[in-house]
């Protein structure tokens, strides 16, 4: 296969893992996260493949649109991580006001 094409199926399976992302909900967060593994593991081969079938200096001339796609992935990545820690101080919050007013209740006895 020509390099164009080898890099245009990475491009595509980048595209693939953002899809993915975009599309996680509380519902299927782990079959999301699985196709996520699955590309990846998938771009990690075919990245292999290339290092082995074409010079170094030919696959260099693709580091900076390939530079995007990782970048936005992790801002993604980060993003999601982000939201959950304010969900879980959210949840953290109302858990601590929960119990002092359990304990307030229980010194009014």
């Amino acid at each position: 296969m020509k390099l164009q094409e080898e890099v245009a199926e990475l491009k595509n399976d980048f595209k693939k893992v953002s899809f993915f992302l975009n599309n996680i909900e509380q519902n299927n967060v782990f079959e999301q996260i699985g196709m996520v593994n699955n590309v990846s593991e998938n771009i990690l081969f075919k990245r292999n493949q290339l290092l082995e079938n074409f010079p170094l200096e030919k696959l260099k001339l693709f580091n900076k649109e390939f530079d995007i796609f990782v970048k936005q992935i992790q801002k993604k990545f980060d993003n999601m991580i982000q939201e959950n820690k304010i969900k879980q101080r959210s949840i953290s919050n109302e858990l601590k006001k929960l119990l002092n007013k359990k304990k307030l209740v229980k010194y009014g006895r």
